[in-house]
């Protein structure tokens, strides 16, 4: 596949999709909206978009974020696990 095209699918998958699911995450969670919108942009891209969201800059909020994320995906390990 093409990586711009790629690039594109996958933002205009944002832009479509933000409205609805923000909401959604934030219902199930019961988090922040700002660590929502980690939480999705980690869903959609992955750790690199999280680490370019903070410009490749352990600032002070990127512990909080990774430490967010990484409760996510063990939570995902854990649940996998018992099936």
């Amino acid at each position: 596949m093409d990586p711009d095209l790629s690039e594109y699918i996958i933002g205009r998958i944002v832009v479509n999709e933000r409205d609805t699911v923000l909401p959604a995450v934030i219902e199930k969670t019961h988090l922040p909206r700002e660590d929502a919108e980690t939480l999705f942009r980690y869903v959609i891209h992955g750790s690199f978009e999280v680490n370019r969201a903070h410009n490749f800059v352990k600032d002070e909020k990127w512990p909080h974020d990774v430490q967010m994320l990484n409760e996510f995906a063990e939570a995902g390990y854990e649940r996998l696990s018992r099936k």
